[in-house]
């Protein structure tokens, strides 16, 4: 989780810090960071990555960054990681048979069913119907899951 929570770090502090969600998408449409923060240089916030944090039903972790929280996949196609002290999450997704990453479209997703989607699922707080949602304030990605489906969809302006 260190190497993860440099690589955010990284990411953050080369891109612009005026936006609250900012997608970041590499060459090659490989792999796609998003960075989220609750507050943007110019002091507007909105909460979502704190939100996001304490929608994540994981164990805290300490880190180069202090506490922190992370869910990722086996496979390393889709990982979130969020800090507490830091107040700021990431979504990482790298490219595979569940992704689609378009830079031009400014577009990515992450789509699983089955076994692999109620493995994310329990690792979020669930409603009392079983399922979870989470839709960033400026409305630029979601978190959609129910038993058997999970998907997150980031698309940028």
């Amino acid at each position: 989780m260190k190497n993860l929570m440099c690589l955010v770090v990284t990411s953050l502090l080369t891109s612009p810090l005026f936006a609250i969600t900012q997608p970041r998408f590499l060459p090659l449409d490989r792999t796609v960071m998003v960075a989220v923060r609750d507050t943007d240089i110019t002091g507007a916030s909105d909460g979502d990555a704190s939100r996001l944090y304490a929608l994540m039903d994981v164990s805290e972790q300490d880190s180069s960054m202090g506490k922190g929280k992370s869910i990722k996949t086996l496979a390393k196609d889709f990982t979130l990681v969020c800090s507490k002290e830091k107040k700021l999450c990431s979504v990482i997704l790298n490219k595979s048979t569940n992704t689609v990453i378009s830079g031009a479209k400014k577009f990515a997703s992450f789509e699983v069913a089955g076994a692999v989607s109620d493995e994310l699922l329990a690792q979020f707080k669930r409603s009392d119907k079983g399922d979870f949602s989470f839709v960033a304030t400026d409305e630029l990605f979601h978190i959609h899951a129910v038993p058997g489906h999970f998907i997150f969809e980031i698309q940028a302006q």
